[in-house]
């Protein structure tokens, strides 16, 4: 039998991708923390959420895998609880995302406009057709 680490590394090798993919979302939510704080804030914490969903779902599934003193039904309680974890740790953290990307965002009329104008006088598309060129 392989021993603990070669095993945990042949699983975690595949979702290295994804681990890119999270480590550059949270670069850029920390980037763009002054400009959008709370969208950076959200998407922060999706990002940590997801990495701690894998990477632990990942080192628990090893190491049952590993316990020899379990019983077959046992492990099958064991892993059906993971499952469930983790799946609800995902739905967190994609709630979270949706959160950054559809909540909290402000209509054209509650942009400021320009001095001298009123937000009435904003269209929806939020570009004024007098607008100088």
């Amino acid at each position: 039998m392989q021993n603990t680490p070669s095993i945990l590394l042949q699983q975690l090798l595949p979702q290295m991708p994804l681990f890119v993919v999270w480590v550059v979302g949270l670069v850029l939510a920390l980037v763009f923390w002054r400009r959008h704080p709370w969208v950076s804030l959200l998407t922060l914490l999706a990002l940590l959420l997801f990495f701690l969903q894998a990477l632990g779902g990942t080192v628990f599934y090893v190491g049952l895998i590993q316990a020899r003193d379990l019983t077959i039904m046992q492990r099958s309680h064991i892993l059906t609880f993971l499952g469930v974890l983790r799946a609800v740790m995902s739905a967190i953290g994609y709630a979270l995302l949706l959160a950054a990307i559809f909540g909290w965002r402000k209509s054209a009329k509650d942009l400021s406009p320009t001095p001298g104008y009123r937000a009435e006088d904003v269209p929806e598309t939020g570009i004024r057709k007098d607008r100088p060129r």
